[in-house]
């Protein structure tokens, strides 16, 4: 089974992708990468903490998603606006 990490889970996209991931039963681990970390526990207790974990992640700076999505297998971006961030998040994979 994969680890995900969902880049932007706080966002009104990235939430959805958060929740239903989480529930499909498909992944031993669905976390959070966003940058509002109050926002990403209070989501990460709804969707049931122990399987949904948080990451701090900054997606405008390469370093700190390189280091954010070291150890996931997937990564879904939900970070907006994309032309902002898509060529750190691309480099970084």
């Amino acid at each position: 089974m994969k680890k995900v990490i969902v880049l932007g889970g706080c966002g009104a996209v990235g939430r959805i992708a958060v929740k239903t991931l989480a529930a499909s039963g498909m992944f031993p681990q669905v976390a959070i990468g966003d940058i509002d970390m109050n926002q990403a526990r209070r989501l990460s207790d709804e969707a049931g903490r122990e399987l949904v974990p948080v990451v701090d992640v900054d997606a405008t700076d390469y370093h700190s998603v390189a280091s954010a999505i070291k150890g996931y297998d997937l990564v879904v971006n939900c970070v907006g606006p994309f032309y902002l961030t898509v060529v750190n998040i691309a480099m970084a994979l």
